[in-house]
């Protein structure tokens, strides 16, 4: 993960904590974070978080390349995800 996004998170949050968590709340997926609960504040925190990740992001080792491709792939669907729901702040 990159130190850049890292920074911006919460002790113990990772990429992937931030994008299940912008997901189920884009989508309502979630009884307990609905649309109310997604106020400015929080969609410009994972934002950036998520566009900080991509902007700064590289492969750990040849040998993990396949599951930090992949990683990569959902915090860019997530971004899209929040563009297409119409969530970005």
């Amino acid at each position: 993960m990159p130190i850049e996004a890292q920074q911006l998170m919460d002790q113990g949050e990772t990429l992937l904590d931030v994008c299940l968590e912008t997901h189920m709340a884009t989508t309502g997926a979630s009884d307990m974070m609905g649309d109310d609960m997604m106020d400015d504040e929080w969609k410009v925190r994972n934002r950036r978080i998520l566009e900080t990740a991509v902007e700064n992001w590289t492969p750990s080792s040849p040998r993990h390349l396949r599951f930090d491709n992949a990683v990569l792939e959902i915090v860019k669907a997530t971004l899209e995800e929040m563009e297409s729901y119409g969530r970005v702040a």
